[in-house]
């Protein structure tokens, strides 16, 4: 494999974790504009559909805002449960029990995006071996 090839993978693979960053924040940034707090964001909960959209799994921890919580915008916080979600990815604020809000979704992607696009975009693309082998036929 010449140096080229290699930089145009590196590249395309660069692309691939961008494009995922961007469908992962606009994922929760959906979420987050129906009140819901995923407070278990993390990549065990994250997948790609058949067209290789991201997916968030597992709702079982979300919580859904009532309409007074979701006006009080970014600055309010709220006592919700605590110490839920993985320990990895929580944020401060729930791993110590205090109240808080949608930001914890924010955090779980950003305290480490590095491992967390690598470990997403070191899916394949679901169903690709079926679709394969139904183009050869």
């Amino acid at each position: 494999m010449s140096l080229i090839q290699r930089e145009g993978k590196k590249d395309k693979i660069f692309v691939q974790r961008l494009s995922a960053a961007y469908g992962i924040c606009s994922a929760v940034e959906f979420l987050h504009s129906l009140r819901i707090v995923y407070r278990d964001l993390k990549p065990d909960n994250i997948g790609f559909d058949i067209r290789d959209d991201i997916k968030i799994f597992d709702f079982g921890l979300a919580r859904e805002l009532d309409q007074a919580q979701a006006d009080g915008g970014d600055n309010d916080v709220y006592i919700m449960s605590s110490e839920v979600g993985s320990l990895r990815y929580m944020s401060p604020e729930v791993y110590f029990r205090r109240p808080y809000n949608r930001k914890v979704d924010t955090y779980a992607f950003g305290e480490d995006p590095y491992s967390f696009l690598y470990w997403i975009s070191s899916f394949e693309i679901p169903f690709l071996t079926i679709q394969i082998l139904l183009s050869h036929e």
